[in-house]
């Protein structure tokens, strides 16, 4: 298929991530929206993993365009594919999207903005096989996470070091330096937005560690975990 995703192209998003699932699946995936650099929610993630645009060429026309979890205007003349939206935040975000023409949307979490409206599914988030996996090397810090530093994850991490603990909390690490520094970690700390299930949960697991949640999770028991 010729798949148009429309995304913001900050290092971290969504749309980066099904960018490079559907290529591996063989599909010719083009990419449009706007370019944010290296920098984003207090993070500076380093230069080589920056995200640029990969708008199509003149006269491609898509198969499928996918809206991934913004809101900006989709300008680029569609004549008349299916178009669809994915968003991975309806736990916290509306998804209001005035004047955005979706056949169906899929959404990460079974609860919040739009779950039980017409043609609205629920698509849990995953992990990357090739990104997040287990490499057989020795764990030698005993908790860690990488994420955007709010202050309650902060305090958690205070509070560890203060007990005598060997952790590690970090911003900006990105596929294979994430990998890598996640297997070091006999234990992965998630600390969830609003209880629940975030894609650093399952990539910990993929990565051999021992995940230790914040609290119980909404879509825990749909996704099998006990």
């Amino acid at each position: 298929m010729r798949i148009l995703l429309a995304a913001i192209h900050w290092p971290i998003a969504s749309g980066r991530y099904y960018t490079r699932a559907f290529r591996r699946l063989g599909h010719d995936v083009r990419t449009i929206g706007p370019e944010t650099g290296n920098k984003i929610w207090g993070m500076e993630v380093d230069p080589k993993y920056i995200w640029t645009p990969e708008p199509p060429e003149e006269g491609w026309q898509p198969d499928l365009a996918i809206n991934c979890d913004h809101n900006f205007v989709l300008n680029h003349p569609l004549n008349g594919c299916r178009k669809i939206v994915i968003g991975v935040d309806n736990h916290v975000r509306p998804y209001d999207f005035p004047g955005v023409d979706f056949e169906a949307m899929f959404l990460c979490h079974s609860w919040g903005a739009r779950m039980g409206e017409p043609n609205v599914y629920w698509l849990p988030p995953g992990y990357d096989p090739e990104a997040h996996f287990d490499m057989g090397i020795e764990r030698d810090i005993d908790i860690g996470m990488v994420a955007v530093p709010y202050p309650e994850r902060q305090e958690i991490f205070g509070k560890l070091n203060e007990a005598g603990f060997k952790i590690f909390a970090s911003t900006g690490l990105l596929f294979e330096e994430y990998n890598t520094v996640y297997n070091h970690f006999k234990i992965a700390l998630v600390k969830s937005a609003c209880g629940d299930v975030p894609q650093r949960f399952l990539e910990g697991m993929a990565q051999g560690c021992c995940v230790l949640s914040d609290r119980p999770m909404v879509d825990a028991d749909k996704l099998g975990f006990v």
